[in-house]
């Protein structure tokens, strides 16, 4: 796992685009908020406590990462895979979870979300279960 939690914002944007499909990250604690990470591969990531809100993640690959106690409220998660990641103790207010890979090993414990959200949660889930 590469360590850039040191390096600033724009650097580890940088990293991110250009390493991300052979390498995890360690990003925890980082501000990454605002940031275009459209389409990134964030696999296998540790993201605990780290600021995402109001970035862009869409269509980003967060599969097995730990994104736990991370601010993630705003962002935009359309189409993103979060199968098996960590999302405990996050906040996802007013994130958009449209069209998410959810599946039943997401961790969503004690996270803070808008009602219409718990909806969305619960279709994707079921619809990957119902693909089983």
């Amino acid at each position: 796992m590469k360590d850039i939690r040191n390096l600033s914002k724009e650097k580890k944007i940088k990293i991110i685009k250009k390493e991300g499909k052979n390498e995890c990250f360690n990003l925890s604690g980082s501000d990454l908020s605002g940031s275009d990470l459209r389409g990134s591969d964030l696999s296998g990531s540790d993201l605990r406590g780290s600021d995402l809100s109001g970035s862009d993640l869409s269509g980003s690959d967060l599969s097995w990462s730990d994104l736990s106690g991370s601010n993630l409220s705003g962002s935009d998660l359309r189409g993103s895979d979060l199968s098996w990641s960590d999302l405990s103790w996050s906040n996802l207010r007013g994130s958009d979870l449209s069209g998410a890979k959810i599946n039943n090993k997401t961790l969503f414990s004690k996270i803070k979300i808008n009602r219409s959200q718990v909806d969305i949660i619960l279709k994707q889930m079921f619809e990957i279960n119902e693909e089983k």
